[in-house]
Order: structure tokens, then sequence, then C-alpha cells
């Protein structure tokens, strides 16, 4: 289990890049992939820009004070747009506004051609 899927870090370089940045990023991600495991499930924790700009404001740390609630609604979006079209595994989307206990998911055992733990 991991709380990261390396498959949407093109969403962000689009999203902050300038033209020649992100054509440079292109150019040296595509010989950078590392090997991929295999995924039998991506849960996706969906959010509307509102509840982003409240959880920024809440938690106050000062590297995310230059994020403006313009940025999380393109960010949003760009989610939303990247899981939708997502097709390397099954998608779970889950409304983040609800409070999920951390014992309320378990995944007991995995089982997928060619994946060692």
């Amino acid at each position: 289990m991991a709380d990261f899927l390396l498959d949407k870090d093109p969403l962000f370089a689009r999203i902050t890049l300038s033209g020649d940045e992100l054509a440079l990023y292109q150019k040296i991600s595509t010989r950078c992939v590392p090997g991929r495991r295999c995924r039998i499930l991506v849960i996706y924790a969906a959010a509307q820009p509102g509840t982003l700009i409240d959880r920024v404001r809440r938690r106050r740390a000062g590297y995310e004070r230059g994020i403006s609630e313009e940025y999380l609604a393109v960010l949003a979006e760009s989610y939303a747009r990247f899981f939708y079209h997502y097709a390397a595994a099954p998608v779970l989307i889950v409304n983040s506004r609800i409070s999920i206990s951390s014992s309320a998911m378990r995944i007991s055992s995995c089982s997928c051609p060619g994946y060692a733990a």
C-alpha cells in the first residue's frame, strides 16, 4: 500500500511548469520511469476546492501559504480528469470530506502475477 502514484506526476508538471520546462520534463521523464508494480486498486480521495483550501488554512503550514484557491481548483479538476481516464487499475473514488478510520479498511493479501512484495 502506498500513498503516492507516480502515474499522476505529469499532472503537476502540466500545471506548474512553463513550456520549455515542461518539454524538458517530458523528455527526461520518459527515460526515467522505474519498474512498475501491479496495482490491484487505486483509491482516489476526492475533495472539492473549497474543502482543500479549508484544509490548507487549518494546517497553517508555511510551505502552503502561496497555494491559491485557483490553483487548487485547477488541481482538483486535473485529478478528476486523470482518474476518470486512469486504466492501469480499478479506481475507487472516496469523498474525502468523510473521515475514514485507518482500521476501516484492511488488505490481507495481494495476488498479482509478477508481483513480489
